[in-house]
């Protein structure tokens, strides 16, 4: 995140978002300067056809409450405030926002390790500004961190660009510093910075950051899968998605998310791959922009509560960040989708033309040809899947011939299927209507245990 003080046009903010920021924090010291530069902001995000999560900072001194309402009218994704001392500036926020009715988040910038657990039960996150980790800070900041990771709270690192000019190892160092505390974010300040220098700052941590990640991916998995988050059931559940994942190698999580919850303590246990969190929520879909490591996708909410992942996977094709053949990891949750179960499934993409029952079993990856005449025996079928209505005694040349079988008539007691167990020749019987849904010399992939073809090739 990065907080800008200057009132900068809109072609400034753009610089800063193809630059890679995750989210921006306006101050609100000037009610007629922040509407200026909220609208800025806000043209360049829809410019660029984007999404960035904005947040509204309540600067001490200030007429708290009518700040606080000037945020909620605005419609920010959330409202950072800096309590003087305790809770009680906290809470008053939360009053107001519920009185309106939105879901607004709060967020704290602790300038002292004071009174830290308390803050912490009232707000959605925390932006640490205070000197860490240094000797009577450390012990603040883990209880800080753990309690985060707990409830699935973020927590930024603050820092100023002024801190960093000098050299490329001071970029290191903030992030390293970040990373091994696993924060989940640094909070910059822009401190008077033009938005050209600023911009080349946020790219050079992002540099830093993919090169320690890339360093420490498999350290981190290894100190991880033991961490307790939440309760011991979503432990459990996070652990065993980890788990499953490195086991088949997927390239990514896909969590359906109606709160965001889910995704943000999936993402406490740093894993190596992408957590694609959908969910039909613009709001929930900006904030979760804010986690390490999630990448928030919009949905349209599914119609029935069974069709939440199967609506989460296409999503996730549409998007471009899975494709046909990748392995991933599918995690729900009742603690974020009231009425979903607890599970972790994995899964291979794929586009399912047909489902039958497999005869056999193995993958079967090769082109289509189609014989719609049971009298046509004279067909080429050799090394290729032999489409048919059903097969008969003439049949079993071809049988012999063919790389696999999918059959239109069905059941274990059909000619194909005695046919082909007597054979030793995979097949799926009771695909119907497959000799109008398939295309002669098209590619399909055939999975013979689960009875099911794929269009293209598809690696399972």
């Amino acid at each position: 995140m990065v907080t800008v003080d200057e009132a900068w046009n809109i072609k400034a903010f753009k610089r800063l978002l193809a630059a890679g920021i995750d989210g921006i924090i306006l101050r609100t010291s000037d009610s007629g300067q922040w509407n200026k530069k909220l609208r800025a902001v806000r043209q360049a995000v829809n410019d660029l056809g984007t999404t960035l999560p904005i947040l509204a900072e309540i600067l001490p001194g200030t007429d708290i409450v009518n700040e606080i309402k000037l945020a909620i009218i605005a419609n920010v994704d959330a409202i950072i405030v800096r309590p003087a001392s305790g809770t009680e500036a906290l809470l008053e926020a939360r009053r107001m926002i519920e009185e309106q009715g939105v879901s607004t988040a709060v967020f704290a910038r602790l300038s002292s390790p004071e009174d830290t657990e308390d803050i912490l039960r009232v707000t959605d996150g925390s932006i640490i500004d205070f000197p860490c980790p240094s000797g009577s800070t450390r012990d603040a900041l883990t209880n800080i961190l753990r309690q985060g990771a707990a409830t699935g709270k973020l927590i930024f690192l603050a820092a100023k660009t002024a801190e960093l000019q000098g050299s490329n190892e001071k970029y290191r160092e903030l992030v390293s510093l970040a990373d091994s505390w696993q924060f989940d974010g640094v909070a910059l300040s822009s401190d008077g910075t033009n938005p050209d220098h600023l911009a080349n700052v946020i790219h050079l941590l992002r540099i830093k950051a993919r090169e320690i990640e890339e360093e420490r991916n498999t350290l981190r998995h290894e100190q991880c899968l033991g961490r307790i988050v939440a309760s011991p059931l979503a432990n459990a559940l996070c652990s065993t998605a980890l788990h499953a994942a490195v086991a088949v190698k997927a390239i990514a999580f896909i969590v359906p998310s109606q709160t965001g919850f889910l995704p943000r303590l999936l993402s406490k246990f740093r894993p190596a791959v992408p957590v694609l969190a959908v969910t039909p929520d613009t709001r929930v879909a900006r904030r979760l922009k804010l986690a390490w490591g999630i990448w928030p996708l919009l949905t349209l909410r599914p119609l029935r509560q069974d069709d939440v992942m199967d609506v989460a996977i296409r999503t996730a094709m549409r998007s471009e960040f899975i494709g046909d053949g990748d392995l991933i990891v599918g995690v729900t949750s009742s603690t974020d989708i009231v009425t979903a179960a607890n599970t972790v499934t994995l899964s291979v993409v794929g586009d399912v033309i047909l489902r039958g029952q497999g005869i056999g079993d193995g993958i079967i990856s090769g082109r289509v040809t189609i014989i719609k005449s049971l009298y046509n025996t004279k067909k080429s079928v050799a090394n290729k899947i032999v489409v048919i209505p059903a097969t008969e005694a003439t049949h079993v040349k071809l049988i012999n011939q063919a790389a696999a079988l999918v059959v239109e008539e069905g059941g274990l007691s059909s000619h194909a299927a005695i046919a082909c167990l007597t054979l030793n020749k995979p097949a799926i019987v009771g695909a119907t209507d497959a000799t109008d849904l398939l295309l002669e010399d098209e590619q399909v992939t055939l999975d013979i245990s689960r009875g099911m073809v794929y269009r293209g090739w598809v690696n399972l």
